[in-house]
């Protein structure tokens, strides 16, 4: 059987935010006659990638059980919308990450799911090169 798709867009295309932002999205599930969703959840999170144990901080979490779910939910567009938090941002360094994600997960009967994680970025933040490079420049000013 062919599994359920996800599509999530972003309001107006814009996929990066300030601390304070509303982040706007969209997500249709494409369902076909033969598909029981148990559950839907929706998720705002970051996690960190690189060397260690991987963190994920959870900062929205919606979840809608089968009952809550009507026709409606997979004919039109569902939205999420938070506010955005003032940290942590994204980062994108030589040993550790920082990422954004939305995550939408289908639970299906036998435990089987479906997820989709559509990546954006919260804040103006340099690469540890970037840093490094003003770090340098600083260091020369005041050396002269």
């Amino acid at each position: 059987m062919i599994a359920p798709t996800l599509e999530v867009g972003f309001e107006d295309g814009v996929d990066h935010f300030q601390p304070g932002d509303f982040l706007r999205c969209e997500y249709t599930v494409n369902v076909l006659p033969e598909h029981e969703i148990q559950a839907i959840e929706t998720s705002v999170i970051w996690m960190t990638e690189g060397k260690g144990d991987t963190d994920i901080g959870v900062h929205h979490f919606e979840r809608r059980q089968k009952q809550a779910l009507t026709p409606d939910t997979f004919k039109h567009p569902q939205r999420i919308s938070t506010v955005m938090p003032a940290s942590p941002l994204t980062y994108e360094g030589n040993i550790l990450k920082i990422r954004w994600c939305i995550r939408v997960r289908l639970f299906l009967p036998d435990a089987n799911q479906v997820t989709h994680d559509c990546f954006f970025s919260l804040g103006e933040t340099k690469t540890f090169s970037e840093i490094a490079e003003v770090f340098d420049s600083a260091q020369t000013v005041i050396d002269d």
